[in-house]
Order: structure tokens, then C-alpha cells, then sequence
């Protein structure tokens, strides 16, 4: 049984089926430590009054369920980047640029401008937390948006190429060759031809895996 109590002093009982007792127990314990009201969590708190508010419609037990859980991981990242070190959160931070701007023209240096890192301090503390380098991250991140695109949309390659942030059209070619074994015109050809199979047989796609 988890118990919150909200600024409004009002509390909410979740009752969990008792084979969950010991998975409760250690993760309350993994979070006693210090708490701050983020604007994060200050919204899942509206949330969960907003859903108190309408409790009588379908559904809103579970979705309170659902914001309980989410508030518990909400603290305990908090703890987690609390244990972390400035330099951690720097390494942490970069990788969160390469994944959110991957279109854009990326460099180490340029990812490390302002971090405090040394170029040879962020590799070793990089390699701590990722098995992958960061232009492999931030390739493999182009790549997935190029085949989105391509399965979804009927843009050119040219046009591709350039929004999910590669050099040129050649390079992409390239890439996208050495990884699917086939062009990118091949690829959306094959994933329009299994998607419409899908459909016309009322079953979900069975899409062709790709080489690594």
C-alpha cells in the first residue's frame, strides 16, 4: 500500500495485490532522501487533482495508478542525479544534445564547449556509461529518423538526407547502404510493399530487419 500526501493535505490510498509487498518496500527505501517540488512533479500533482475532480468517469483509477508511478520515478531521479557528479551530468547532458538536435551539425568540440571537460575526461567518462561512441549515437539516431521518414512520407531522398542532419545525399547513401544492404529508394519500396500486404491481410507489418 502506497500512501501521498499532497499539498492540499488530502491523501490517496493505491492498494497493490500483497506478492508486491517486497518490490514496494525496497523502493521506498531507495528513496528517503531529500525532495524538491519541481515543475515536473508540481504538474503530475495537477494532474492527479484534475483526475480526483472527474474520479467518477471510466478509466481515471487507472490513470491515477499510472501518475503514481511516474511521480516515484520522478523522485527517484532526483535522487539519481543528486548521487551523480557535475562532470557525470555534463557526459549526460551531451548526450541528450546529440539525441535531441541530430539534425543539426555536430562536433565534439563544439559539444564540449562550456562543459568544464577535457577531451580526454569526457571519452573515459563517455565509455563509462555508453557502449556506443557519441557519433555513433548520433548517426545511429539519423538513421532511425531517415527510415521513419522513408516508410512514412513520401519526401525525396535529397530531402531526407538533409532534415535528419546528413552532409549530403551521397553520405546517406552511403551509410544507409553499409547498414540495410540495400539503397533508400530499395527500402521504402520494400516497406510500402510489406505495409500494404499488412493491410490487405488485416495483420500488423512483419518489417525485414536491417544489418548492423
Amino acid at each position: 500500500m502506497t500512501t501521498i500526501r499532497t499539498v492540499k493535505r488530502d491523501e490517496l490510498f493505491f492498494v497493490y495485490p500483497g506478492e508486491h509487498g517486497t518490490f514496494w518496500r525496497n523502493y521506498i527505501t531507495e528513496l528517503q532522501t531529500a525532495f524538491v517540488l519541481t515543475p515536473r512533479f508540481r504538474k503530475l500533482l495537477d494532474e492527479v487533482f484534475e483526475n480526483l475532480n472527474n474520479l467518477q468517469e471510466p478509466g481515471r483509477a487507472d490513470q491515477l495508478d499510472l501518475l503514481v508511478l511516474r511521480m516515484l520515478l520522478e523522485i527517484k531521479m532526483q535522487k539519481q542525479q543528486l548521487l551523480e557528479s557535475r562532470e557525470e551530468q555534463a557526459v549526460r547532458r551531451i548526450a541528450s544534445v546529440l539525441t535531441a538536435h541530430f539534425q543539426e551539425p555536430l562536433s565534439i568540440p563544439d559539444l564540449l564547449r562550456g562543459s568544464g571537460l577535457s577531451t580526454r575526461s569526457f571519452y573515459r567518462l563517455w565509455n563509462s556509461f555508453y557502449d556506443e561512441s557519441p557519433m555513433e549515437m548520433l548517426q545511429a539516431r539519423r538513421m532511425f529518423a531517415a527510415e521513419q521518414l522513408l516508410a512514412t512520407t513520401d519526401l525525396r531522398i535529397q530531402e531526407i538526407a538533409d532534415l535528419c542532419g546528413f552532409s549530403s545525399p551521397v553520405y546517406f547513401y552511403q551509410r544507409f547502404l553499409k547498414r540495410h544492404g540495400c539503397s533508400p529508394a530499395e527500402y521504402r519500396k520494400e516497406r510500402r510493399n510489406i505495409a500494404f500486404a499488412a493491410d490487405a491481410s488485416g495483420r500488423e507489418p512483419l518489417y525485414r530487419k536491417g544489418k548492423s
